[in-house]
């Protein structure tokens, strides 16, 4: 059968042109790619090396790569998704020195990836916390998740900033290490209104407790200890019928 039966229609005219470069101009061509045809109606993507014989025929080998273009596409998606994410993405070895850097860290942090590429992400650690990189590795190493830990950072500029952090081990598919994954969240705005809402508490005259949904208590102001003579590491973390009289402590939670 005639091999355009089998070429994708979409790729026919090019590989017309790549079979008169191998007749006429009785050229080699090397890893030209079209879409074949399987049995099952399928599309394979092809590679193939061709060489014209002095007889006019040509002999043709084609490697199958569907499966590697399925993978290059599923790694360029994923690289466009990190390039485009507003967080920084970075990647670095285990030992500090980064190898990548997104549009997001460079917003965050003021360097440029040409500036900081192949340099110690300690770089960004404030002067008073050197070892908390190496500390956060450790804890990846007993096989400990790191998400959202809160941290601070300096960017080029010398201001410090809040950050969130997800950290990750990055691992090939036998399981070796190749490096960490540094994801961080700026926080810088949310730090500074806990902060002010955290002082308007702690000044307000009022006792003041707050409770979360699991009715822990996770904040007590001043004027709450001062009412009920509790310190704060005394009712921080604890349920809030800690303050209800025995005998009504049952009821209690009905009222949340």
């Amino acid at each position: 059968r005639p091999f355009l039966d089998f070429v994708h229609p979409d790729d026919r005219q090019a590989t017309l042109r790549v079979v008169e470069k191998l007749v006429v101009a009785g050229e080699n061509v090397l890893r030209f790619e079209n879409r074949y045809q399987h049995r099952d109606g399928s599309w394979r993507k092809l590679s193939w090396n061709a060489v014209p014989q002095p007889n006019g025929t040509m002999y043709a080998i084609g490697r199958d790569i569907t499966e590697h273009e399925k993978a290059m596409d599923a790694q360029r998606q994923l690289a466009a998704i990190v390039e485009s994410s507003n967080d920084a993405i970075i990647s670095k070895t285990l030992n500090g020195i980064v190898l990548s850097w997104n549009k997001g860290a460079e917003q965050l942090f003021g360097y440029t990836a040409e500036e900081i590429v192949g340099k110690p992400i300690a770089i960004l650690l404030p002067p008073d916390r050197p070892e908390e990189e190496q500390l956060l590795i450790a804890r990846l190493r007993q096989s400990e998740q790191i998400d959202h830990f809160e941290a601070v950072r300096q960017r080029k500029d010398g201001r410090l900033i809040d950050v969130a952090l997800t950290v990750s081990l990055i691992r090939d598919e036998w399981g070796t290490i190749l490096g960490v994954s540094n994801i961080a969240h700026d926080i810088t705005e949310r730090k500074r209104a806990e902060d002010k809402f955290r002082r308007v508490v702690e000044s307000a005259p009022n006792a003041i407790l707050l409770v979360n949904q699991k009715g822990v208590i996770t904040l007590e102001n001043a004027q709450a200890e001062r009412l009920f003579g509790y310190a704060r590491e005394e009712l921080l973390g604890q349920p809030i019928e800690t303050l209800v009289p025995a005998r009504f402590r049952g009821a209690h939670p009905g009222h949340r």
